[in-house]
């Protein structure tokens, strides 16, 4: 029976299919090729073969290094800070809180080195990259915030994006090429996935995949995991390693949300509390209005008895004292029926997803409460993650991530994901230099070692070879025939010696360095 593909699986291969155009191939092969020359690797074996060959120096006059960690010492001298700034005065305990957690991520990751690692990348490669990720092992189960530095060439951003740090990008892919057994280390709760799954492309891999030049590297994946097959098989899987795809794709998603305001149903303990509070009140007010009632009762008809006041006027008086004490009675009421109504319309909102929301409205007492919806599409990045043609697992980051967690540092922008490196530039003169200096030291060894032009049979060769160019040497002619001719070397022009200065301040000046100190 035929293995079911993984229609996830087979997403994420078209979608890497469409990214890994022919100018994102160019792209990475001209910056390999930089980076390349900026670590001293700028003549491949098929070069060296052919100079050697030809008699000349496979040697190469660097000027790219100290172009490199210059700039990248400008951008690396200070340390970055982090500072959450509140939004207002009373935010600036919490935003001191923030600012910590920023220190203690980035100390704890070791960021200043994975901060330089990207700069260097930016420098040589075009752009670098750091990347916020969780490890949910870390702290015993409870999970940490790191910072990570993946290779930029292992990145794959949408072809279509323009913005300068991606967020535009409908996809950014993630590709590496890893041994098996590496990824169930990873992955351990996927390891019957991983150790089961096929890979697509069953050609041999260069290790890291950053040349697709054959020439350039000297070392193949096959070199590399013959010399180390002890170290990566295990036990069990013995004959099983090989190398497989490994793929993260993050995607921004429009997803439905809707906006839920609802009546808040009145706690019955709450407004049972309520009702004993106010009837309280309105106890205590009936006895003080009882006892203002019969103080004001003996004033009266104290005055009554004196004839200050008429009895009339002394019943009218108690009369209008026993309405206001009525009033005052029924605002009590009054205060404790709003009480009761101000708890029971009572409004809030919260955003659920619609297939949340079309769950909640089946319940019939919950739609009772709804007092309006408002729907409306929001921007989530969804992970996936995938080995060979198997899907490990697909997630939603947090609703608050709204964008990718990948941070690019280019080095010169371009309007599109492939900038341009501070070393492409410079390719072209940094061999010029070498050829140069090549050419002097050949020119220069010809003319102390010179070549012979003689008649067949008129020498002993290797008499001649052996002690041609030795001091005070004696060597013989056979009689009959000429004297070997030299051979002497083309005097190189006096402007060729000139262009090797000249080179040096050209790199210079396209670095937009100048060393004042050679």
């Amino acid at each position: 029976m035929a293995k079911r593909q993984d229609k996830k699986a087979l997403r994420v291969r078209d979608i890497f299919d469409n990214v890994n155009t022919g100018n994102r191939q160019q792209w990475e092969f001209i910056n390999q090729k930089g980076f390349d020359f900026a670590n001293d690797n700028q003549l491949s074996a098929d070069d060296k073969e052919l100079l050697e060959e030809q008699g000349m120096p496979t040697f190469t006059i660097n000027r790219i290094i100290p172009v490199v960690e210059m700039l990248n010492y400008y951008a690396t001298a200070n340390s970055p800070r982090w500072q959450a700034i509140g939004t207002e005065g009373s935010d600036s305990d919490v935003a001191s809180v923030f600012s910590d957690m920023a220190d203690y991520v980035w100390y704890q990751s070791n960021g200043q080195s994975l901060l330089s690692n990207a700069i260097n990348d930016s420098v040589s490669k075009s752009i670098g990259y750091l990347m916020v990720d969780i490890d949910p092992n870390a702290d015993q189960g409870m999970g940490e915030v790191v910072i990570k530095q993946p290779d930029p060439f292992d990145i794959y951003v949408d072809p279509k994006s323009r913005d300068l740090l991606f967020t535009d990008a409908a996809y950014i892919l993630m590709r590496k090429v890893l041994p098996r057994t590496h990824l169930m280390k990873e992955y351990p709760e996927a390891k019957a996935k991983i150790k089961n799954s096929n890979s697509y492309d069953n050609s041999s891999y260069n290790y890291t995949e950053k040349v697709f030049d054959e020439t350039q590297k000297d070392f193949s994946a096959k070199d590399i995991l013959d010399e180390s097959t002890t170290d990566m098989l295990d036990e069990e899987d013995t004959g099983r390693e090989d190398l497989i795809e490994y793929y993260e794709l993050f995607e921004k998603e429009q997803q439905l949300f809707v906006n839920v305001f609802y009546k808040v149903p009145p706690d019955p303990s709450m407004m049972q509390d309520i009702r004993q509070k106010v009837q309280q009140k309105v106890n205590q007010m009936q006895k003080e209005q009882a006892v203002a009632y019969k103080e004001k009762e003996l004033e009266l008809s104290q005055a009554a008895e004196s004839g200050q006041i008429l009895p009339e006027r002394m019943k009218l008086e108690l009369e209008k004292l026993q309405q206001q004490m009525k009033e005052q009675v029924e605002m009590a009421q009054i205060q404790f029926a709003n009480e009761l109504q101000k708890q029971s319309s009572i409004i809030e909102s919260k955003v659920i997803t619609k297939e949340e929301f079309n769950v909640l409205v089946k319940d019939e007492e919950f739609e009772e409460l709804i007092v309006d919806t408002v729907e409306f599409y929001d921007a989530r990045i969804k992970k996936t993650c995938v080995v060979g043609d198997v899907c490990i697992y697909e997630k939603y980051l947090p609703s608050k991530i709204k964008d990718y967690p990948l941070i690019p540092f280019h080095y010169k922008w371009t309007g599109t994901p492939y900038p341009i490196s501070a070393v492409s530039p410079l390719i072209g003169k940094q061999q010029e230099l070498n050829k140069v200096h090549q050419l002097m030291v050949h020119n220069a060894s010809l003319g102390s070692s010179l070549r012979w032009m003689y008649e067949e049979g008129s020498i002993d060769t290797e008499h001649w070879e052996k002690y041609a160019a030795a001091p005070g040497a004696l060597l013989p002619l056979r009689s009959g025939f000429n004297a070997p001719t030299p051979v002497m070397p083309f005097q190189l022009p006096n402007a060729f010696f000139g262009i090797s200065g000249e080179g040096k301040q050209d790199m210079e000046y396209l670095a937009g360095i100048y060393f004042y100190a050679r």
